[in-house]
């Protein structure tokens, strides 16, 4: 874990403050594309360590100048080394979403694809829903498409699928 650079950002949000903590792997290519990869439950309780592995291998393979992607990898808030939701508002998925979706742009990081597999991916699926024109999406279960379609329906926004 301590092999990858460490981050803590604190995202004001409308139910409270929450501490968002986050590993990144960075290319140095200037169009690099920010890949955000959300975390499940595996490996109870979840967190970003399914990841370290990945990571590690496109350390591998890339060096900085070659590597295409800026890969970011919060931790939801409530996992491990993010903070809890503030215990005096119940927090659902579209908050875990709206503070991803902040602290992407605390970062500076206007437009991103998303990849989240179970947990991950039901935050994924609220985040292109919430915001269609910031984000792409991969999911690992599709037990959100629908969701995600009523929500794009019901913002007025179009969408087509392949």
């Amino acid at each position: 874990m301590n092999s990858f650079p460490n981050y803590m950002i604190r995202v004001e949000d409308r139910k409270g403050a929450v501490d968002l903590h986050f590993i990144v792997l960075l290319s140095a290519k200037k169009n690099a594309i920010p890949l955000v990869l959300l975390h499940g439950w595996y490996g109870w309780p979840g967190s970003f360590l399914e990841f370290l592995p990945k990571l590690e291998l496109f350390r591998e393979k890339y060096d900085a100048y070659a590597l295409p992607f800026h890969i970011i990898v919060p931790l939801l808030p409530g996992y491990t080394l993010s903070s809890k939701s503030p215990q005096d508002n119940a927090w659902i998925a579209e908050d875990a979403a709206r503070t991803i979706n902040t602290g992407m742009s605390m970062l500076n990081v206007d437009q991103y694809v998303v990849q989240g597999g179970d947990v991950g991916c039901l935050v994924a699926g609220i985040l292109v829903s919430q915001h269609p024109s910031m984000v792409g999406i991969h999911c690992q279960y599709l037990f959100n498409l629908s969701y995600q379609l009523k929500m794009l329906k019901s913002s007025g926004e179009s969408s087509s699928f392949p």
